[in-house]
Parts: structure tokens; C-alpha cells; sequence
């Protein structure tokens, strides 16, 4: 990322000095600009995404994800803007100091904005105090460039202690902090505190899933959460492994959920700091569903490992999709892809076949979430007489906005037609039915669903 180019005292210019200049200068504006505007207008420290992100590589050696961020200056020096790129060109490692024998210590992960001089050129420069003129060669760039090749990217270890505290980084934006308990070999990612501050994209939004996550089918007991990423609540979270839950496992499920039959279950992703043996996320089955935001309807109980980390509120939670279970307490088996769920075997409607009438309001809560957004229905209607057969699926209370379905019986004869009414829109647990013509019985069975996932 190229930041300017450089000009030495005495130096003679060419064209190409301010044509460089210009460009350089033009770029700069337009991608401040759109960072900024990314953000509403404003911006304080921080990186985009996964940038800067710390985690362990084994040992007492720490990963640092590529990236760029913004480091926030309010009293910058007279040459210096406020604004200073961060931009770490590659994954870096860092080592930490061997541990204390005997106590634990914080040590912080810190950058700070820098420059690289290169692209070297022969140039004239004449010496301001003798009037020389010489033929040297001096780097003509400077780019922005954060590693720790130039020791802006750093270790700063602290004291250690009973009860050790945060060592200060002034000038520098800390990235992490790791905990380094008394005489350990290695860290994990347990040790790890995510101190960096995310920027969201707001054309993405601060509560959302960016990438996989899936909630899968495995087994009759078991779904899996495929890897991938997310924005909870402005914490950018990464999910590196696909993860399996089991519905059977206590472990699996939030504290005070039971495993009950013929029941409807939620899985959320749960951010989280990681900082004295505290997991960075966790995913849990629960039995609250979803609002419109992709959040709980009522409070999570947190697990021991999160309970300082304000999770009796919702706003640490993101929905990531749904699953029942059958009266044995089997897992339905499906596939899903993306928002859609669709079931191996279609799921008939409770209630029985229903005659002529309506709007009536029948139940779907055996059959779709409460996550739903539309579904595709089976409809097998049933005529013994010569009449036309209408049918209307539309949303609870919605009327006109759903999907009708005309049958005409010109034998006389009894009947049956096998209809498929897809992406009938639904607004909860239930649908309207309206059906026409003497003698008409409907029988209903949902073939797939989608659901509104937070995106």
C-alpha cells in the first residue's frame, strides 16, 4: 500500500515526482473514504473483519492474521495526519517471553502504524550549504507496513503477578491480550483476549452470518455447524473447524434445556472474550427462537466459562438455524442449503384431511419453525363431484398475499389431485386456508421451509 512519494532536501525533480505524487495521493483519499464512509463517518482504532485477529500457534507463539485497520491520532504530530493506516502485509508470529515460574503474567499484543522506504532511484541532490551537486541512490516510496520485520508489531510482556494486570501500550493499539499462566510450556486460544476493536461494514451489518456456519443433518442425534464467520453483535467471530452438536449432550445444549421429544430447537453462535481458560465462542441448542435481528427471543443462561460476559442479554448471540425431532427424539433428517430446509420425508400436517371453508387458521408448529419465512406445501385435493375447487394458502391475517390453487372436476367421479405450492409466505407457525366447492377435503404436508437467518 503505497503511501506518497518521497522528496529529498535539494533533491531535482522530475515529471514523474508530481504525477506520482497526485496518484498516490488520489488513491489515499478515495480508500479513507470509503472506510469511513463504511462506517457511517466516523472511525477510532480499529480493523475491518478478521484483520490483527491473535491466536495461538502452539508453544508460546502467537498467529497474527493479515489485514488492515486504522489507528486514530488526536493530537497528531504537525506532518502526520489523524488518520494512519494499519496494514499488516502477512501473517506474522510473535513469541512470548518464557513463563514465570511461579506466576501468571498478561502480556499484549500491540501495533502501531509504520512506513517501508524502498523502490531506490538515482537522483540528483544538491547540498543546500556547499551548493554541490551529486548523482545518489535513495528510495523514492513509502508505503504503509506494520510486521515485525520493523518492530511495529510487538510483544509487550508483562509483570508478573498474583493477580497480574495489563502492561501499557501508549502509541500503540493493542490487538490481544494473552494470559501466561505460572510455568506454562504453551498457550492456547483460551488464553487469548480479542482486543482489537471490528469496524462493520454497515452495507453487511453489526449481527450477521458472513460466510458457511450451515446447521447440517449428521446423524439422529447430531447436526453440524460447518466453519466459517460472522459479525456477533460488531465482534467478528471465526468458526475454523466444521463443529458437531448433540441434541443428546447436556454439554451441547444452553444450561436448563432439556432434550424433549417432537420439539423444535435453535442453534446460536455465542461470541465471547477468551481470557482465563474462557472459549473465544460457543454454539449451544436451546429452545428459544429467534427474533427478526437474528437474536433470542428471551435471555441465553450462560455457561460457567462465559458468565462475566453478559450473556443473560441477547445481544451476544446470533442465530445460525433450526431442527425437530420426532416423537422418539430422533433428529428429522434434511439437507439445507442456505435459508431453505428441506425434509428427506415430507411432514403431513396434523389436523387430518379438512372440508370447505375458511379463512381458517391452522397450526404448523409440527412442521416448520418458528424461524419460518415461507414454505412448499403437498396439497392432495380430493373432489367427488363436478365443482370447481378453489384453495387459498395464505400468512396469518394476511389475506391476499398468499398463493391459490384451482381445480376443476368435469368427470363427476371422485377425484384426487396432488398440487405442490411453493414459497407460501408465512409470518409464524401457522397459515390461513380457504377452501371451495361442495364435497372438497384438503390434506396438506410440508416438503420444505425457509428460514430467516440473520445476513
Amino acid at each position: 500500500m503505497t503511501l506518497e512519494v518521497k522528496v529529498n532536501e535539494g533533491e531535482k525533480w522530475t515529471s514523474d515526482d508530481p504525477n506520482k505524487m497526485q496518484l498516490y495521493a488520489e488513491m489515499e483519499r478515495n480508500q479513507l473514504a470509503a472506510l469511513l464512509m463504511s462506517q457511517g463517518g466516523s472511525w477510532t482504532d480499529g480493523f475491518f473483519a478478521g484483520a490483527g485477529l491473535v491466536t495461538s500457534a502452539g508453544s508460546l507463539v502467537v498467529d497474527v492474521a493479515q489485514g488492515v485497520g486504522m489507528f486514530f491520532d488526536a493530537t497528531p504530530a504537525a506532518d502526520e495526519p489523524p488518520y494512519q493506516r494499519v496494514y499488516i502485509p502477512a501473517a506474522q508470529q510473535l513469541t512470548l517471553a518464557t513463563a514465570d515460574p511461579a506466576n501468571p503474567r498478561i502480556d499484549v499484543i500491540a501495533v502501531q502504524p509504520a512506513v517501508v522506504e524502498e523502490d531506490a532511484s538515482n537522483v540528483y541532490i544538491k547540498d543546500p550549504a556547499s551548493g554541490v551537486i551529486t548523482f545518489q541512490s535513495l528510495e523514492k516510496t513509502r508505503r504503509s507496513e506494520s510486521s515485525t520485520s520493523n518492530s511495529a508489531l510487538v510483544v509487550i510482556t508483562g509483570t508478573p503477578g498474583m493477580s497480574p494486570s495489563e502492561p501499557a501500550h501508549t502509541g500503540y493499539i493493542a490487538l490481544a491480550s494473552v494470559y501466561v499462566p505460572a510455568a506454562a510450556a504453551s498457550i492456547t486460544d483460551a488464553n487469548i483476549l480479542d482486543r482489537r476493536v471490528v469496524h462493520v461494514d454497515r452495507r453487511v451489518g453489526a449481527h450477521a452470518i458472513l460466510n458457511g456456519l450451515s446447521v447440517d443433518y449428521k446423524d439422529a442425534t447430531t447436526v453440524t455447524v460447518r466453519k466459517g464467520s460472522a459479525y456477533v453483535n460488531g465482534q467478528f467471530v471465526q468458526v475454523a473447524s466444521d463443529t458437531d452438536l448433540d441434541l443428546s449432550a447436556a454439554a451441547d445444549r444452553e444450561q436448563g434445556v432439556s432434550e424433549a421429544a417432537s420439539t423444535w430447537y435453535y442453534v446460536y453462535l455465542i461470541a465471547g472474550d477468551r481470557r482465563d481458560n474462557s472459549s473465544g465462542y460457543e454454539l449451544k441448542i436451546t429452545t428459544k427462537a429467534p427474533g427478526v435481528d437474528g437474536r433470542p427471543g428471551s435471555a441465553m443462561t450462560p455457561t460457567a466459562a462465559h458468565n462475566n460476559m453478559g450473556l443473560t442479554e441477547q445481544n451476544g448471540c446470533l442465530f445460525l438455524g433450526s431442527f425437530r425431532n420426532d416423537g422418539s427424539s430422533n433428529i428429522l433428517p434434511y439437507t439445507r442449503a442456505g435459508e431453505r430446509v428441506i425434509y428427506y420425508d415430507t411432514q403431513l400436517v396434523p389436523g387430518g384431511a379438512i372440508g370447505p371453508g375458511g379463512p381458517t387458521n391452522l397450526s404448523l408448529a409440527a412442521v416448520v419453525p418458528a424461524s419460518v419465512r415461507s414454505a412448499d406445501f403437498e396439497a392432495v385435493i380430493t373432489n367427488p363431484n363436478a365443482v370447481t375447487s378453489i384453495l387459498m394458502l395464505e400468512p396469518n391475517g394476511a389475506a391476499g398475499t398468499g398463493h391459490v390453487l384451482t381445480v376443476d372436476n368435469n368427470s363427476g367421479a371422485p377425484l384426487s389431485w396432488n398440487q405442490v405450492l411453493t414459497d407460501v409466505p408465512l409470518i409464524d407457525q401457522t397459515v390461513d386456508y380457504t377452501i371451495t366447492g361442495a364435497g372438497t377435503s384438503l390434506t396438506l404436508r410440508v416438503a420444505s421451509y425457509t428460514e430467516r437467518l440473520p445476513r
